[in-house]
């Protein structure tokens, strides 16, 4: 791994990730220092790995500030990969809704290490919000699960090699069968399947730099919120898929829905499940709309099956964000 060099002071400023603003309040420094540790720009821990410009998964091994402020890469340590721009627009969101009185609990589905569900119960706390929960959704399965032996690995890598696309989905739908962390895709696209495809690739060839700790079960994830001081009654973990566990979850209404399941069935399950429950003047927020057609896909369909023509507003090269002007038709 190369040797630690720390980013100079003036690229934080340039970035946007600089000092707050003098005179700031002290909810707003709060959560600053938040978002800093969330992101690890505190100790500036190495990434395993980034996509690349084809969306391939590529090797980083090094501490990328410009990668880890738009959330393209995936660190090592940090509880969170989305980056500082999406925590500030969760930031954004929450407040808007506090400050309009918009009701609801907040909702994040696909919480992977935790970090944006902090940030969501940071935010209540920053501002003594009691009323409000957060509904942290995810199937929370841990690393020693889902990882195929090495050998398995390599020959599966030796396969994707092979030039057709019929057979990158027969790869695929036996990936699909092993694995518990998304349900099953009816339609997957080329890109999802090419991306499956790199990632066994990667996995083969680089099998030490995946995270050998636990950092996404029910108790690391809980873990995760304590060691903030944000373990409390007023967070709910929901284990499970989103279209099992959130038609039955006791949510009356939503001001803020945060939806990462990068898959068209994850992203659509959750869509079908809650939306309705966003109340008018709430937001929600697309994690991945403009990394995975899939998850576009999704949530294009649904907004024109229910005639939402709320503006889709951007938030950085993946995530997108819109505010619910009214209630969807069903």
């Amino acid at each position: 791994m190369a040797s630690f060099q720390p980013t100079p002071a003036d690229v934080y400023d340039q970035l946007g990730v600089g000092a707050p603003p003098p005179g700031a309040r002290p909810e707003t420094l709060y959560l600053d220092m938040v978002k800093r540790t969330l992101c690890n720009l505190i100790y500036e821990d190495a990434a395993l790995w980034a996509y690349g410009p084809d969306k391939q998964m590529e090797p980083l091994n090094r501490f990328d500030i410009q990668r880890r402020v738009v959330g393209q890469d995936v660190p090592v340590e940090a509880h969170t990969m989305v980056g500082w721009r999406r925590l500030t627009n969760i930031e954004a969101c929450a407040k808007a809704v506090i400050d309009a009185d918009v009701p609801g609990d907040f909702v994040e589905a696909g919480v992977l290490r935790g970090g944006s569900s902090i940030f969501m119960r940071a935010v209540l706390k920053a501002y003594g919000i009691t009323d409000r929960r957060v509904f942290a959704c995810d199937t929370f399965v841990p690393p020693a699960e889902r990882q195929a032996p090495l050998l398995v690995l390599k020959l599966l890598s030796l396969l994707t090699r092979i030039p057709s696309r019929a057979w990158h989905l027969r790869l695929y739908r036996l990936v699909e069968k092993q694995q518990k962390n998304w349900p099953a895709s009816a339609d997957p696209s080329d890109e999802w399947v090419g991306l499956t495809m790199g990632m066994i690739r990667y996995a083969a060839k680089n099998r030490s730099l995946l995270q050998p700790r636990d950092r996404v079960s029910v108790q690391a994830v809980s873990s995760h919120f304590a060691r903030y001081g944000l373990l409390d009654s007023q967070v709910v973990l929901l284990e499970g898929f989103f279209a099992d566990t959130l038609p039955k979850a006791r949510i009356e209404s939503i001001a803020l829905l945060r939806c990462d399941g990068d898959t068209y069935e994850s992203t659509r399950s959750v869509l079908d499940a809650v939306y309705e429950k966003v109340s008018p003047g709430g937001y929600v927020i697309i994690d991945d709309y403009h990394s995975f057609d899939d998850c576009k896909r999704a949530v294009d369909e649904f907004r024109s099956e229910h005639s939402i023509a709320d503006d889709i507003v951007p938030i950085d090269d993946s995530a997108v964000y819109w505010q619910k002007s009214a209630t969807a038709s069903r």
